[in-house]
């Protein structure tokens, strides 16, 4: 018996020498092992050397030999080896013969490890022979490489060796059915010990095909077929413990593409599954708002979670897997968007801008909850709350009904009974509501009844007054502004009073807001409409036309800019000159003093009794008097103390404009 082997080891080599006895005692006391690729064998292994037809070698070739005890000696004499035991290892890598390869051995073309065996060349016939062994398929780890199995054989020689096999064949057949999914997967830890087994095909499987199902390791207790879905129930699993599933008969391509028959995999049991908890949540959101939140926090009743420390997703959003990771309405309104990972985004869309402030509404969606394994449902809640919306006022012009220049003026005539009372006027003005709804885009999303906010008034060509209920007619402050605005309710009345001695056709209008009575009081003189509390956002204007003062001489364009005397701020001219000293310009003395009568000189047009001729200060500067006597000059005449308001001296009024008029018809 050989007391020691020489061997470059397994790893090396991927064979061993288990024992090794001679036939006579000698000097050789060494067993000898070398490995070669295939490129440097002396003896290739193909098929004229004596490989059978259709196999294929693996390509290693181990050389096994005897060696003297001292390796400096010279070699011993041949001797006769009585028997030795050797062990030849292969993995999933000698057996892959795909392009590229894959590192294992399933595909068609590889070679098949139940079809190994071992050659050793044989010099007497100049070719390899077989050699007869047993085949070991089992994994094993060696010296930290994995093996797939061995071939173990007892031998009389040793010499070179060589395994081969037969390559994996094509057995594609025509329309076969593939294997989309298996639940648990090959090779997984997959499923628990009491959930069924299930096999999803490409298309529906005849259930001829399906006539014996074997489970290695446990009891099958029925199979049932729906349409392409194969369900499996079994007598129950092991934690765990490996199983294998196969179905004889049944000629599949599987994951991988190839055709097997029967189709088998294999997996390993769990510990049974408890499905994830998902819990409700309780949101809030005001009307015009929107959130962001992850639905697996608490929000009211605990997060989502799952006791096995499986990872937990949505994986539906109102029972239906596309809508994860969609927008999707509420219930009631609204807009929700949950991802896989619980991601919410929220927005009411302007669905609830009719909501009335104070007042909630609630909107909902259901989400699934799942682990891979179990499921369960929670609703997400958000309930709006109402505020108040912004009336909505474009910017076009309103109009309000045309006034004539000497509106509700009797002209001293006394024709309306309150002798010359001048602030009872015959135009009864515009209800807000009328004016509001003359024209363009007004609205309130809440229904609020709406009024507005007066923010400016051009009083310059008269007077805008407003009236309320038990209120008489009262004049709009020229100082109103944004910040300081006049609230007037939908049934208070506005109109404008004119200056009556305005003599040409003009317009004037004020500016206001729309207001939703939300915040403010009717009345109010001092409302700040920028904070935004119910008045729209933009401003639009009322306007109204002022027809001509008839009786007035029409002044006309004097000086030719353009505008009316009446409207213009220097109507005479931007120059200013008083040649004779009397106080009045001499562009003024010339076109309207020259073009006076009779009858225009002695008019009082707005009823104070001061002639129109002694206020024409007021003229002239553009001055409006619609109230009366409180811009007149109050001018005396130094010779004799006599009010004649023109302040010309008696010579130049009487001799220069007036020769046929007496003091008595021009008035004080």
């Amino acid at each position: 018996e050989i007391s020691s082997f020489l061997v470059n080891g397994i790893t090396q080599t991927g064979a061993e020498i288990s024992t090794a006895t001679l036939r006579a005692p000698s000097n050789a006391g060494m067993a000898v092992l070398a490995a070669y690729p295939e490129d440097l064998a002396v003896h290739p292994l193909n098929q004229s050397s004596g490989l059978a037809a259709g196999e294929s070698p693996l390509g290693n070739y181990v050389l096994a030999e005897l060696a003297a005890s001292n390796l400096n000696t010279l070699p011993p004499a041949p001797v006769g080896l009585q028997e030795a035991t050797l062990r030849f290892y292969y993995r999933s890598l000698d057996l892959d013969r795909s392009v590229p390869r894959d590192g294992d051995a399933d595909d068609i073309g590889d070679l098949n490890e139940e079809t190994l065996h071992l050659y050793r060349w044989d010099d007497t016939s100049g070719a390899f022979v077989a050699v007869s062994g047993t085949l070991d398929t089992t994994n094993v780890t060696i010296d930290g490489v994995e093996y797939d199995g061995f071939f173990a054989c007892t031998t009389t020689q040793f010499g070179l060796f060589a395994l081969a096999g037969i390559p994996r064949p094509d057995t594609t057949v025509p329309g076969a059915p593939a294997v989309v999914a298996t639940d648990p997967a090959d090779g997984a830890t997959g499923v628990a010990v009491d959930n069924p087994i299930v096999v999803t095909f490409s298309e529906p499987v005849a259930a001829v095909d399906l006539d014996q199902v074997d489970m290695d390791g446990a009891v099958v207790l029925s199979t049932v077929l729906s349409g392409n879905t194969l369900t499996i129930t079994h007598d129950g699993l092991v934690a765990g413990a490996t199983y294998r599933v196969s179905i004889p008969g049944l000629v599949v391509m599987d994951a991988a593409g190839n055709f097997n028959e029967p189709y088998s995999w294999g997996f390993t049991a769990r510990e049974a599954n408890s499905i994830p908890f998902a819990n409700d949540d309780d949101l809030s959101c005001a009307e015009d708002g929107s959130l962001t939140v992850n639905v697996m926090d608490d929000h009211g009743h605990g997060i989502d979670q799952d006791t096995d420390g499986d990872p937990i997703s949505i994986i539906a959003v109102n029972g239906e897997a596309a809508k994860v990771d969609v927008q999707v309405p509420g219930s009631s309104g609204g807009l929700f968007r949950l991802g896989a990972d619980g991601s919410l985004s929220f927005t009411t869309n302007g669905d609830f801008d009719a909501l009335p402030a104070g007042v909630e509404m609630e909107t909902s969606m259901v989400y699934t909850l799942g682990d891979g394994l179990g499921s369960d449902t929670a609703t997400v809640t958000v309930t709006v709350q109402g505020v108040n919306s912004r009336p909505v006022l474009d910017g076009e012009d309103r109009f309000l009904r045309p006034v004539a220049g000497n509106a509700g003026n009797d002209n001293g005539s006394g024709s309306d009974g309150d002798n010359d009372d001048s602030d009872n006027y015959d135009n009864p003005g515009d209800p807000v509501s009328r004016v509001i709804a003359s024209s363009g885009l007004a609205f309130d999303a809440d229904g609020d009844s709406l009024g507005i906010a007066v923010v400016g008034v051009d009083n310059s060509r008269g007077v805008w007054q407003y009236h309320l209920a038990g209120d008489g007619w009262l004049g709009m402050n020229p100082l109103l502004s944004d910040r300081h605005a006049l609230l007037l309710p939908p049934e208070a009345r506005i109109r404008f009073v004119p200056d009556a001695r305005l003599n040409c056709a003009a317009t004037s209008m004020l500016r206001f807001r729309l207001w939703d009575q939300s915040a403010g009081l009717a009345g109010d003189l001092n409302h700040d409409t920028t904070l935004g509390d119910g008045c729209s956002l933009l401003a639009a204007r009322a306007v109204t036309e002022i027809g001509q003062v008839p009786g007035l001489p029409e002044i006309g364009d004097v000086d030719g800019d353009g505008i009316a005397n009446c409207q213009d701020s220097e109507p005479l001219g931007a120059v200013y000159t008083d040649t004779d000293g009397d106080g009045m310009d001499d562009d003024w003395e010339r076109f309207y003093f020259s073009s006076l009568t009779r009858a225009s000189t002695t008019s009082d047009a707005d009823g104070d009794r001061y002639s129109d001729l002694n206020e024409y200060r007021n003229w002239r500067d553009g001055i409006l008097d619609p109230l009366g006597s409180a811009f007149d000059p109050v001018l005396q005449n130094a010779a004799g103390g006599e009010n004649y308001g023109i302040g010309l001296s008696n010579h130049a009024f009487w001799m220069m404009v007036l020769p046929a008029i007496t003091r008595g018809e021009v008035g004080r």
